[in-house]
């Protein structure tokens, strides 16, 4: 299956419900944790390291809680990842997935382009780990599309170990496709 991304949701209980207990910070907020009694006291966790309070965009952004928003979407037809990418063009991607066993040879990555306009600048590819650490990224090179053309970009890399991990085309530094793909052992 899919997966369809992470969303946050904010959600306002006026009381903790059967089964759940409540904790209130020092500013006045609360929040609420499912516990379930018949699976023994939960373990103890670190604190997460962000400091509470109101943060900037760009704050999150550099800590991977906020990824920058896809600006040149509109320029890609599909994109996705494969076990094979055909050297022909005019022939399918077959086998279009986004989860892929780690004892597999290699993971492609693809983007096929209809821009909508001239699209000019240097393409990168990258696939970031869970921490938003780069595993994997490509050799920078020149893009240059007039509108109307239909051109097929694809990086082939080593499987990387077991974990989700986002994969990222930017033109110059506008985010133009991002998507996520399961490594399972």
């Amino acid at each position: 299956m899919r997966p369809m991304g992470v969303f946050l949701l904010q959600v306002s209980l006026l009381a903790p419900t059967a089964g759940s207990r409540a904790n209130q910070d020092p500013a006045g907020r609360y929040s609420f944790e499912v516990v379930d009694e018949t699976a023994g006291p939960a373990p103890k966790t670190s604190a997460p390291t962000r400091p509470l309070g109101p943060q900037s965009m760009t704050a999150l952004r550099s800590t991977g809680e906020l990824s920058r928003a896809v600006v040149l979407g509109n320029h890609v037809v599909t994109a996705g990842f494969a076990r094979q990418i055909p050297k022909d063009i005019n022939v399918a991607i077959q086998d279009i997935n986004w989860q892929f066993g780690a004892g597999e040879k290699a993971l492609n990555a693809f983007v096929s382009w209809g821009p909508q306009a001239r699209l000019k600048g240097i393409l990168r590819f990258r696939l970031l780990d869970d921490q938003n650490r780069v595993v994997a990224e490509a050799k920078p090179s020149k893009i240059d599309l007039r509108a109307g053309m239909r051109v097929i970009s694809h990086w082939e890399m080593p499987m990387p170990a077991a974990g989700v991990y986002r994969a990222e085309v930017l033109i110059d530094d506008a985010l133009a496709w991002r998507e996520f793909v399961t490594i399972v052992p």
